[in-house]
C-alpha cells in the first residue's frame, strides 16, 4: 500500500531563552482524510547557537508504508524559501531503519522500523541553531514557517498547518 502522510505542521511561537512553546496544530486546507495526526507539538530552546528541541505526540491510524521519510522545509510568511543545511538538519530523515544519531532518536517509540502499527506515538527531533551574523541575517525577524512532511508514496493522506511565529532570542557576547 502506497501510504503519504503529509504535515505543514506550524504554531505561532514566541520562543525565547528556554521557555516551552505549545503551537496550535491544523490541518491543512483541502486534506480530510488522515493516515497520521498531529495531536501536539512542543518547541522548546529557540535560541541562536543553542540547541532547539521539538517534541509531538501524533497518532497513527493505519498501518504506514515501509519506507517514509520525514521532509522538511523552512520559509518565511512571504513564501520565500530558506536554505536546508544538511551540517544542521538534513532535510529529510528516514522514520525507519534510520542510521543517524537523529533518525534513531526520533524513531525510538516504534522501535525504528517499519510498517509503523496504529497508535500513539511520541517523537523527538533536536537540532542546533546557527549564531553569528550570517544566522541573524538568515532567519531576519524570526517569522519562521516549519513544514514537516511524512511521504511513503505518491498520494497525500494528512496535512497539518499552523505557521510559526518564531522570535529568536539574539546571543549577547558574554554567552
Amino acid at each position: 500500500m502506497i501510504v503519504v502522510a503529509a504535515f505543514s505542521l506550524g504554531a505561532i511561537l514566541h520562543l525565547a531563552a528556554a521557555t516551552d512553546q505549545t503551537p496550535k496544530v491544523t490541518q491543512c486546507p483541502g486534506q480530510n482524510n488522515s493516515v497520521v495526526e498531529i495531536q501536539s507539538v512542543v518547541v522548546s530552546g529557540a535560541k541562536l547557537g543553542k540547541k532547539l528541541k521539538f517534541e509531538g505526540t501524533f497518532v497513527v491510524k493505519e498501518v504506514t508504508g515501509k519506507h517514509p521519510v520525514l521532509q522538511l522545509s523552512f520559509s518565511k510568511p512571504d513564501g520565500k524559501k530558506l536554505p536546508c543545511d544538511p551540517s544542521i538538519l538534513p532535510c529529510k530523515l528516514n522514520l525507519c531503519d534510520g542510521t543517524t544519531k537523529q533518525e534513531k532518536k526520533m524513531n525510538k517509540d516504534w522501535g525504528n522500523t517499519c510498517p509503523v502499527q496504529p497508535g500513539t506515538y511520541s517523537a523527538r527531533l533536536s537540532f542546533r541553531l546557527p549564531k553569528g551574523p550570517e544566522a541573524e541575517a538568515l532567519f531576519g525577524d524570526g517569522n519562521i514557517i516549519v513544514k514537516f512532511n511524512i511521504v511513503t508514496g505518491i498520494k497525500f493522506l494528512d496535512a497539518r498547518l499552523s505557521p510559526w511565529l518564531l522570535t529568536l532570542t539574539r546571543r549577547h557576547k558574554n554567552e
